[in-house]
């Protein structure tokens, strides 16, 4: 008959011990994320361009750009030999509804005012 026991004795009393208080006692600000600036727009595009640059060469169908009304990078996957859109995140419908719900919280603010 095969029992079942601690696996206690594998992990040395002074390890549990340390690992116990300094689970307790650590202050919660070390943990905590710091802030950092939103980036600019220069920067966001100059990357864009370093990445479909860097693509090219691996992934010539990947293509990053930024939706010029939302301010979000849209990715595709483009057949580069017709041209045609095999995939795009987020998809074109997302994009819509993200441009009517901006406009929509456009007029709501323009109503207040």
């Amino acid at each position: 008959m095969t029992t079942l026991r601690s696996l206690d004795h594998l992990v040395p009393p002074a390890a549990t011990a340390a690992e116990g208080a300094s689970a307790s006692s650590a202050p919660r600000a070390a943990v905590q994320a710091v802030p950092h600036p939103a980036p600019q727009r220069e920067a966001v595009q100059a990357s864009i361009a370093r990445a479909n640059r860097a693509l090219a060469e691996l992934a010539p169908a990947l293509d990053f750009q930024i939706d010029p009304e939302l301010n979000r990078v849209v990715i595709r996957l483009v057949d580069r030999q017709d041209h045609r859109v095999l995939r795009q995140v987020p998809s074109e419908e997302m994009l819509a509804i993200a441009r009517a719900l901006d406009r929509m919280r456009g007029m709501l603010v323009n109503q207040r005012a």
